[in-house]
């Protein structure tokens, strides 16, 4: 008589652990019901390279007896300069300086740049309009220096006077110097940008 009452026992344990079996998995996973105990879907956003610090520009140079005037070994009529009381070395040890290019008929065309002597690459932060004020760049970029045979201004700089032949200038003082010497220091037979083309 007592076999009916132990099977009757057991299945009642047994739909007993049957029904907690849901709540045990629950308990065991999150519960939709907390918020908190459910895993985060939060997703660090991507972190962006940091933006390089508005440039100052510098006074206009509208001083000719400022400029310091250069020649480069493209075949033009053009006439190069750059302002002496722009020209610095900057925190990130990029080169920068107001550039003047007057053409044969007095046109002239002003910008404020950048150079980079360890990548040979230039940047262009503002350039000049007629009424003798800067209109700055929105988003400047670096753009590779290119050997230019109409004007070569930028590859001469990089040669002659700031990078290449200017590796033992410190400070902008050195460079003004080696711009001023008689000699305009011929370049040399080698390309100075085939290392980074």
């Amino acid at each position: 008589m007592s076999r009916p009452h132990n099977l009757t026992a057991a299945l009642g344990h047994s739909l007993l652990v049957l029904a907690l079996l849901p709540l045990a998995a629950l308990a065991a996973g999150p519960n939709p019901f907390n918020p908190q105990s459910a895993p985060s879907r939060y997703v660090e956003p991507e972190k962006k390279p940091e933006q390089e610090l508005a440039v100052a520009l510098p006074a206009y140079p509208d001083n000719p007896e400022r400029w310091i005037r250069f020649e480069t070994t493209a075949v033009t009529k053009n006439r190069f300069f750059v302002d002496r009381e722009s020209l610095q070395i900057a925190d990130d040890r990029s080169i920068r300086y107001a550039l003047i290019i007057e053409s044969a008929s007095g046109v002239r065309n002003v910008s404020y740049e950048a150079m980079r002597c360890s990548t040979a690459e230039v940047r262009t932060y503002a350039y000049g309009t007629s009424e003798g004020k800067w209109y700055a760049v929105k988003t400047p970029q670096w753009q590779p220096i290119r050997a230019d045979r109409m004007n070569g201004q930028h590859e001469t700089l990089f040669e002659r006077y700031f990078c290449e032949a200017a590796s033992g200038a410190r400070t902008a003082a050195d460079m003004i110097q080696l711009m001023q010497q008689k000699d305009r220091r011929t370049p040399t037979t080698a390309n100075p940008l085939r290392l980074f083309q």
